[in-house]
């Protein structure tokens, strides 16, 4: 499995700038964030520093946070994006359902006394696995006020699966203009006649739910009973978020400044992506638990994340 790591991430360390900063370079600054992602042992900053300096890593943690507040997202965004391109060669062309939506993660830290949360917003190709491009906004916004933002991330010749915080007629009725395929939850407030002649609303009820659901959709190749059924497939998005907060600490920010926040938000959507190409053995099957728990236990082997993929650190 280890060769296996080191075939995933070394090629995308060589996207990275090497001895670019006398200290801290990029590439181990990238692979500190990677091992506090995937490592169950750290939850903290000084958690984190305490074993990187026990395993002889001579890198102070103030330094590391100076870094998180002025290095550029580049590097993180580089990565990201060579995955995404990965996973969809991997796995194949789109043309499936990609469910949208966003996540709220909370900022306890008094420094950020003027956000006090930021909003994630992103899309999940279900067929695939993969992600769109991401929205990061601090403070409150309501989703439909952000939803030309995320337009252009659903892929071409996909549906764009939304719940009712996007429900806006304006965002629907751009959606059209450009060709994107949609469906949207609107609210039982909404008028069930568009003046778009290109949107048809749907309406079901769900008997376990005892809940009546209205669905806004300019698909015509979909029946309304495939309409239905796509949307309750928007539930993947969910589960994204479950995964991302419970096992890879998007919930569990260790900045306390803006730029680190980002960094972090980066790290955990790449972590996301490298466990979903990564392959254990022969089997395909695995769930996206059991690819990080095997990862984790490799790194538990290796002392860390840097070690594990054959990376030297600068060591005093």
């Amino acid at each position: 499995m280890r060769r296996q790591i080191q075939g995933l991430i070394k090629p995308l360390l060589n996207l990275l700038p090497k001895n670019d900063y006398p200290v801290l370079d990029t590439r181990l600054f990238v692979l500190i964030w990677m091992h506090f992602i995937l490592d169950a042992r750290v939850a903290t900053m000084r958690g984190l520093f305490f074993l990187l300096n026990h395993l002889n890593f001579k890198v102070d943690i103030s330094t590391f946070s100076k870094a998180c507040k002025h290095r550029s997202t580049e590097p993180f965004q580089v990565i990201l994006r060579e995955l995404q391109k990965r996973l969809k060669h991997h796995q194949g062309e789109f043309k499936h359902l990609f469910p949208l939506d966003s996540t709220i993660i909370t900022l306890t830290s008094k420094l950020f006394w003027h956000y006090k949360q930021v909003k994630l917003t992103l899309g999940l190709d279900i067929n695939e696995g993969n992600i769109g491009d991401e929205s990061i906004i601090f403070g409150k916004t309501n989703d439909h006020k952000i939803g030309h933002l995320v337009i252009g991330t659903i892929p071409e010749n996909a549906v764009g699966i939304m719940d009712r915080g996007f429900a806006s007629w304006k965002l629907m009725d751009e959606m059209c203009k450009r060709n994107t395929l949609f469906i949207v939850r609107i609210r039982n407030n909404m008028k069930l006649q568009p003046d778009n002649p290109d949107i048809r609303v749907i309406q079901f009820f769900n008997e376990e739910e005892n809940t009546e659901y209205r669905l806004a959709t300019n698909v015509t190749s979909m029946t309304d009973e495939e309409i239905c059924s796509a949307y309750r497939l928007r539930w993947r998005i969910e589960l994204l978020w479950k995964a991302l907060k419970m096992h890879l600490k998007l919930d569990r920010i260790i900045t306390k400044n803006e730029n680190g926040v980002r960094l972090q938000i980066y790290a955990v959507l790449i972590g996301y992506l490298i466990l979903r190409l990564l392959e254990i053995g022969h089997n395909k099957t695995y769930e996206l638990i059991d690819k990080l728990r095997y990862l984790q236990i490799e790194i538990g082997r290796h002392c860390s994340f840097m070690e594990l993929v054959g990376v030297e650190p600068l060591v005093g």
